[in-house]
């Protein structure tokens, strides 16, 4: 069965944004914190089987015969509103690579519920977050990460390997 792997990256800079979401049941509410974080540039492998290819090709009834050559059309379909998400819901395998230069970093503090966050414990998270690092929040305080999302930006770099 023949592999295809790719290493894809934004094209410009400032376009490859990491979130990480933790949380942690405070009074029977689940409350989740959401980091934002933009980096420079990063890569992400992308790992696709000759079958999977075959079969996205039939669901999303795209008209290409190879993937070879036609890698931009097949990523752009994954695109929704020109951003490529690599989550769980991403139909093929793939995996983190590298980023680097951290250029912007927000946090999000909500219940899973919607409804607003105490003012104490949105206090005690931004003082977690300012006195220290955001991995504090699972290292020291009991939170666990529950997701980390990549999204790409814009136009990509697309390198068959």
């Amino acid at each position: 069965m023949s592999v295809f792997e790719f290493n894809v990256s934004p094209k410009y800079k400032k376009s490859f944004v990491e979130y990480t979401i933790v949380q942690k049941n405070i009074n029977d509410k689940n409350v989740k914190v959401k980091r934002e974080l933009v980096w420079r540039q990063g890569e992400i492998e992308v790992k696709i089987t000759e079958e999977e290819f075959k079969k996205y090709l039939e669901d999303k009834e795209l008209n290409i015969s190879k993937l070879e050559g036609n890698e931009h059309i097949l990523f752009d379909s994954l695109k929704k509103e020109d951003v490529l998400v690599f989550d769980d819901k991403f139909p093929f395998e793939y995996e983190f690579l590298s980023s680097f230069d951290g250029c912007s970093d927000d946090y999000y503090i909500y219940y899973e519920d919607g409804s607003d966050v105490e003012d104490s414990i949105e206090e005690e998270i931004n003082n977690v977050l300012e006195e220290g690092d955001f991995y504090d929040l699972e290292d020291d305080h009991g939170y666990e990460i529950e997701d980390t999302i990549y999204e790409l930006h814009g136009e990509l770099d697309i390198e068959k390997k």
